[in-house]
């Protein structure tokens, strides 16, 4: 039992870190700690939604016929 808290306890205190930097989105072995920029993290949002939505303008233009 002794192995196994100390197991448990170990993975947690690893795999914490590792977790909050793949929810932001940032590199896994980076400083989860670190606050991001304001202007850094919206730009990254913004580059993102503008992707998508090129992405889904091009596949609507594939589904209607031509005229």
């Amino acid at each position: 039992m002794k192995n196994f808290s100390l197991g448990l306890l170990l993975g947690i205190v690893v795999s914490m870190p590792i977790g909050v930097n793949l929810g932001k989105g940032v590199p896994l072995l980076s400083n989860p700690f670190a606050s991001q920029n304001t202007m850094e993290q919206l730009r990254r949002v913004a580059l993102n939604m503008e992707k998508q939505v090129r992405t889904t303008i091009a596949a609507q233009k594939k589904t209607i016929p031509p005229d």
